[in-house]
């Protein structure tokens, strides 16, 4: 009789607390070390993706399980196991994230990025093949964000509305209401934290430019003043986000000139701090980011700026430009694109999707409808992107690419722009 060491009773307990018992719903088989995501359509399921870096990974796949079968997934952080990838060399110590083939895990880097679910401890040269690998913690990423709020605009008042994503509805939120009325103000997003609105006019002019920072905690709805900004600027609508940091680019001076700064807000510590210039002079624009780059464009040029998370550096990305400078709506979907379109409700209309994997932009063949210029601009990071004006609204699927029109958009546009979700 074989009696187990101590290790091996501690290596078994540690497969099984880290192991979930879940149903196939991918439409085949799935074999040892396959990449699986949350199935949001079936009650404690996994499906497939073909989305790089999608940030619903759950787990591996931890033996066959038949399509429609229950079976054992390994889902935590710490277990070292087989995982499948694709073509692309993978070198010891790179992260790994989903691949564009069902399945299969790619290389990501060697820092941690947005979707990254393990880290290679063995390497393999270029073709289809296997590493050895450990699981890092990914749940926080595959939330799906909840509400998107509109902050201020209009004439400048101090409302703050809410968009909850289940039942497509707009509501005012008395006891959010911005410290100062707000117009044309800069929208940030902290994941699933808070919400922070800066800067923006208290008029409907450059002239009324403010240094002010209020952040809202999502917890409490609440506003609370943070110290303020070292310059004045108005005429944004939503920034760039990192999972702990954003920026406020461009926008106007109080003598009406579009600038080239942006602030750094660190989310950990609320400090706003100069951070690296546009490469041109811009206003009315916003950005897209994958968690890795933000990509800030819009109005005043076709020009892209990429702004790097790991460095805060800051250069144009050329394949990233915009086919014509405008007034952008924006929706980013991390795993896989971000959407910038327009429609002034008078036949203007843009529409642009840019590819994160390859941060490459080009024209769109789904338009939003009527006019949604300067509106609100809301995601839940994963499934469906929300662009709204006065009097139209577009929900967008990030499976299909296409927007369809909807009934619900805010009272008042114009306004700063953040959305509770993981990125």
């Amino acid at each position: 009789m074989t009696i187990a060491t101590d290790q091996q009773i501690l290596a078994a307990d540690v497969l099984k607390l880290n192991t979930s018992l879940l149903t196939n719903k991918s439409g085949g088989q799935r074999v040892v070390g396959e990449v699986v995501v949350f199935d949001t359509t079936n009650d404690s399921a996994f499906t497939t993706t073909t989305y790089q870096q999608d940030i619903r990974v759950m787990g591996v796949v931890k033996e066959t399980i038949a399509d429609n079968a229950a079976g054992p997934v390994y889902t935590g952080a710490g277990i070292v196991c087989t995982i499948n990838c694709d073509a692309a060399a993978v070198a010891r110590g790179q992260f790994l994230v989903s691949s564009t083939t069902a399945g299969k895990a790619t290389a990501g880097s060697y820092y941690r990025e947005a979707a990254v679910f393990a880290i290679a401890l063995t390497a393999k040269g270029a073709g289809v093949g296997t590493v050895t690998a450990m699981l890092v913690d990914n749940f926080r990423q595959a939330i799906i964000g909840t509400s998107g709020w509109n902050f201020g605009g209009g004439t400048p008042v101090t409302t703050s509305q809410k968009f909850t994503i289940a039942n497509e509805t707009w509501a005012t939120i008395a006891g959010a209401a911005l410290p100062g009325a707000r117009y044309s103000a800069n929208g940030l997003s902290y994941g699933t934290t808070a919400a922070y609105v800066t800067h923006g006019s208290n008029n409907t002019a450059s002239s009324g430019g403010q240094t002010s920072r209020y952040k809202m905690p999502y917890a409490t709805e609440t506003f609370s003043t943070l110290t303020a900004a070292a310059q004045a600027r108005s005429y944004f609508r939503s920034g760039a986000n990192f999972s702990s940091k954003g920026f406020t680019a461009g926008g106007h001076s109080t003598g009406g000139t579009a600038q080239t700064s942006n602030y750094k807000t660190t989310y950990s510590t609320d400090a706003e701090s100069t951070s690296n210039s546009l490469s041109s002079s811009r206003h009315w624009q916003g950005g897209v980011s994958d968690g890795t780059y933000a990509y800030v464009a819009g109005f005043d040029a076709v020009t892209c700026d990429r702004i790097t998370e790991s460095t805060d550096a800051l250069s144009a990305q050329a394949s990233a430009a915009l086919g014509t400078a405008g007034i952008y709506s924006l929706v980013s979907f991390p795993a896989s694109a971000g959407y910038r379109s327009s429609n002034n409700g008078s036949g203007t209309v843009y529409s642009r999707k840019l590819v994160f994997s390859t941060g490459t932009d080009a024209n769109h063949s789904s338009s939003p409808s009527g006019d949604i210029n300067i509106g609100s601009q809301v995601t839940d990071g994963v499934a469906y992107g929300y662009v709204s004006g006065l009097a139209a609204a577009n929900k967008l699927a990030s499976s299909t690419g296409v927007y369809a029109s909807l009934s619900a958009y805010p009272a008042y546009t114009i306004g700063a722009s953040a959305s509770y979700s993981a990125l």
